[in-house]
């Protein structure tokens, strides 16, 4: 496994942990991720939604569950949750698994034969940069128009 992956599988391992305690401390009404941020500068100042706009109330609805929500307020939070979802499941496959390289002469007993982890693509930041800009668009649009 490349460096990079490594690094990424381990911040996900620490997101999972920090994203189940902000779950739970959200859905108890201990936290509220609303209120803990200022309002949108950009919104206040020029009347038009910034590319974030939506985030918040995006990642708030993932943590509730409510992935249709997630959607309709920013589509990059959902975005980013089914790659994450995708990174991790496969990259867990493969470590359990326990494949080894071609090079070595034995090779462990495979659960998963054909488990490989998703590799890190500049492709995958390009098509998120896409969504952003797309949902900006949009958001702006129909607020001109309504």
């Amino acid at each position: 496994i490349p460096l990079t992956e490594k690094i990424l599988y381990r911040l996900g391992i620490f997101l999972f942990i920090a994203g189940i305690i902000v779950s739970v401390l959200q859905n108890l009404g201990i936290v509220n991720l609303s209120h803990l941020l200022y309002p949108c500068l950009f919104h206040r100042i020029t009347g038009f939604f910034c590319p974030g706009c939506g985030g918040t109330r995006a990642f708030t609805a993932l943590l509730q569950g409510h992935f249709i929500s997630c959607f309709l307020f920013h589509p990059f939070v959902f975005y980013c949750f089914v790659m994450y979802v995708l990174f991790m499941t496969s990259h867990t496959l493969e470590k359990i698994s326990k494949r080894t390289s071609l090079s070595d002469k034995k090779k462990a007993p495979c659960r998963f034969p054909f488990a490989r982890g998703l590799s890190f693509r500049i492709t995958y930041v390009y098509l998120g940069i896409v969504i952003i800009l797309l949902q900006w668009m949009l958001k702006n649009l129909f607020l001109l128009v309504a």
